[in-house]
């Protein structure tokens, strides 16, 4: 009997994955040839623009699961195979089977992985499903993450963030970055399992009722491995419900991401108060309840009934969520709720073990911008009665607290890498007397005499650690009791002197504060400005000291990696020709970068030569920077950072004296500087001084180098104050296009 080979095979992959829809097996089976199963077929795409690959045939066991530039061969043709009711599933690469490197069984064994383990992906050969290895091959997945079935906090990530083709796969620790997140596209419009559920708005007259029915039965519906998409137009108003309880491992998903800003589910014309669970009574409700382990709350956006401050309005929670449920609440917008954006309780029997060591975080909220929820006496951005949330790297801003816990003795919190923005509602008109402002964090004690819940017992723990507060008129943290265990303050980041950024109404050892900056000065007054998403628009850039955000296209920020070198000593530029800005710096005699500013720092290439004296442009004229050098005799470059320095021009300019831009339009970086009476330009950093113009100014250190106006020719800008009637009114930017005109305005 002939056997159906490989190369037969791919020949008419596509054309029967057409026929393989939503999970059928289709057996074809020509002449003699031996039957074979055709599973959907995939592009499985990275956020950064890449594609999964494992090379051409023939697949070889061991051989290894990379990013490469999608090309629709069928060394990234993915199929993907349900195995179970859960919707877990086998990914066939060719003739092999993607899995963990299987040498390495701790990688995915839940009882043996150490947490920042990175194991390799490779291809394998299947493996009896009763065998331990088995495990290293079954994924589960949630719309954008490919977590490992039997440990869905470990998931398939891009080895250091990197960008360059043949970038490594890997299971590692899940975070919740960019790195870890993928898309699914085929041409047949298919979703990856029978799990996913699309919800759709009918047409721009409808108001979102065909799509709230076919939300609330899909929830009602959903059972583990569920996957609810809700399209970017929706908008839903699930006003006055009761609270539409998420069972266990269900996701519930929107597409916020970059700058955009998610479907709606809004409660803004709710009337009445909001219910509690009939499943925990003794807790607060929620417009979507998370009611079992591993459901994940991701890429939506969130409106309660309203941001006054007055206490009349009803009281809403966006999300509640019980202690004992493992789950993740991440990328969601949520604003205007009178009670809290997310609500943490916990079971009637509490969790007694230890919060410092022992004691799980069960609950996630991670990357999300929660902002004006602002009621008087409510007004959280996450509240915690008797649960012990972490709350990791989301951007808090107008909110009463943006954390807050009650006095119960198992109520705790870890916050760190928070983003604590300097606007806060102001409660002075309710008291009638000036301002009054809420500190950002918070810790409730028990007692009323004379102060609303000042001390005696305050709660199990706190842990704060690397956020950065930037309000200047309310303290950062209170705590108003007695804890169980001493918490800590450390590592943050403050605009205030310590004694007004911390209240502290515990006894003596009740709060331990080591290593923060009090007293900095605003890191808001200087950003960098690069592409960190790879959208194709320009994000800025903050690095606070305890940690680095990042402004998709200008609008909010998003915590984007825990590094704390500060703005002075880093440079951007492409180095590895992806797409997105990465972030270079010189630690002692190493060039560092960290990928797309979401990587830790690796090593490049290294030099004594100090980082002030450096530059980055595209000198070579290919597809990354280069850095540039000038050590007052000459000029250089390094290709991407990782040759040897080429030498440009003889030239006596130190960086401090020049500018950077593409004035010709040829791909390659252009030096201009102000010499003898004129602007001049060595194009490419060889041609020597070729004059632009004569000089609009005297030096270039108020000048701005781009392309303001989009014609692929860098420009040249400069502040200008406005005077009328002889006084200054404001300021306006003037701009010479080309570096060759005279000053016009640009904008004021």
């Amino acid at each position: 009997m002939k056997t159906f080979g490989v190369r037969n095979l791919i020949r008419v992959r596509w054309f029967l994955s057409g026929l393989a829809l939503c999970g059928t097996t289709l057996i074809a089976q020509t002449w003699n040839w031996t039957i074979v199963s055709i599973k959907p077929s995939f592009v499985i795409r990275s956020y950064g623009g890449k594609c999964l690959d494992f090379g051409p045939p023939p697949q070889l066991a061991g051989s290894p699961v990379f990013i490469y530039d999608c090309n629709g061969t069928v060394a990234q043709d993915v199929q993907i195979e349900e195995v179970n009711p859960q919707h877990d599933v086998i990914l066939r690469a060719g003739t092999k089977v993607i899995g963990v490197k299987a040498e390495r069984v701790n990688a995915f064994n839940p009882a043996l992985a150490p947490p920042d383990l990175e194991t390799p992906l490779e291809l394998q050969d299947q493996q009896d499903g009763r065998s331990i290895y088995a495990l290293g091959q079954i994924f589960a997945l949630d719309g954008d993450s490919i977590m490992l079935a039997a440990n869905r906090n470990r998931v398939v990530k891009v080895q250091n963030a990197r960008g360059r083709n043949r970038t490594p796969l890997v299971l590692g620790k899940r975070e919740l970055a960019d790195a870890e997140f993928w898309t699914y596209t085929n041409g047949f419009g298919t979703r990856p399992t029978g799990g996913f559920v699309r919800v759709s708005q009918v047409n721009d007259f409808d108001i979102g009722f065909q799509a709230l029915h076919d939300f609330v039965i899909a929830v009602q519906n959903a059972s583990w491995g569920t996957v609810i998409e809700i399209d970017p137009n929706v908008v839903m108003y699930l006003t006055n419900m009761a609270p539409l309880h998420i069972p266990a491992g269900v996701t519930i998903r929107g597409d916020r991401r970059g700058s955009r800003p998610g479907p709606l589910l809004s409660a803004a014309y709710n009337v009445t108060n909001q219910q509690p669970s009939p499943y925990f009574p003794d807790s607060d409700g929620g417009m979507l309840f998370i009611n079992g382990n591993y459901v994940r709350i991701t890429g939506l956006r969130m409106v309660g009934p309203g941001r006054d401050i007055q206490p009349g309005l009803p009281y809403a929670n966006a999300i509640a969520t019980q202690d004992q449920f493992v789950s993740i609440i991440d990328h969601n917008e949520m604003s205007d709720w009178t009670a809290a954006a997310v609500y943490v309780g916990s079971e009637k029997v509490k969790d007694t073990s230890d919060p410092r060591s022992s004691r799980p975080n069960n609950v996630r909220v991670v990357r999300n911008f929660i902002h004006h929820n602002n009621k008087w006496g409510d007004g959280y951005g996450v509240v915690t009665y008797d649960g012990y949330p972490y709350v990791e790297g989301n951007t808090f801003i107008s909110n009463r607290h943006a954390i807050a816990a009650s006095h119960s003795p198992f109520t705790a919190y870890r916050a760190w890498f928070n983003l604590v923005l300097s606007s806060a509602p102001d409660y002075g008109d309710l008291f009638r007397f000036g301002h009054h402002y809420q500190q950002d964090f918070d810790v409730h004690g028990t007692y009323q005499d004379g102060c609303d819940q000042c001390g005696g017992p305050a709660g199990e723990y706190a842990e704060i650690a690397r956020n950065t507060f930037l309000g200047q008129n309310r303290p950062n943290f209170d705590l108003r009791g007695n804890p169980t265990y001493p918490c800590t303050f450390h590592d943050n980041v403050s605009l205030l002197p310590y004694n007004d950024a911390i209240r502290n109404q515990s006894g003596a050892g009740g709060l331990i504060v080591t290593n923060n900056r009090f007293n900095v000065s605003n890191p808001t007054g200087r950003l960098g400005v690069g592409d960190f998403d790879g959208d194709g628009i320009q994000d800025l850039f903050l690095a606070t000291g305890a940690a680095w955000y990042y402004a998709p296209a200008g609008k909010e920020w998003r915590y984007l990696n825990a590094q704390t070198d500060g703005i002075d000593n880093l440079l951007f530029g492409d180095f590895d020709g992806d797409g997105r800005t990465d972030v270079f710096t010189q630690h002692d005699y190493n060039w560092e970068v960290s990928w797309g500013g979401a990587s830790r720092w690796e090593t490049i290439n290294g030099s004594g030569r100090a980082l002030g004296n450096f530059a980055v442009g595209n000198f070579v004229g290919d597809r990354r920077d280069d850095i540039f050098y000038a050590d007052g005799s000459h000029w250089y470059a390094s290709d991407a950072g990782t040759s040897q320095f080429i030498a440009l021009d003889v030239a006596t300019s130190r960086v401090a004296d020049l500018r950077f831009g593409d004035f010709n339009a040829d791909g390659k970086t252009d030096v201009l500087g102000v010499v003898n009476g004129y602007w001049r330009v060595a194009y490419s950093g060889t041609s020597g001084w070729q004059p632009l113009r004569s000089k609009l100014s005297d030096s270039v250190s108020s000048l701005l180098v781009a392309d303001f106006n989009g014609d692929g020719r860098a420009d040249v800008a400069m502040p200008a104050l406005i005077s009328s009637l002889g006084s200054y009114t404001g300021w306006t930017y003037q701009v010479s296009y080309n570096g060759t005109g005279d000053w016009v305005p640009l904008r004021t």
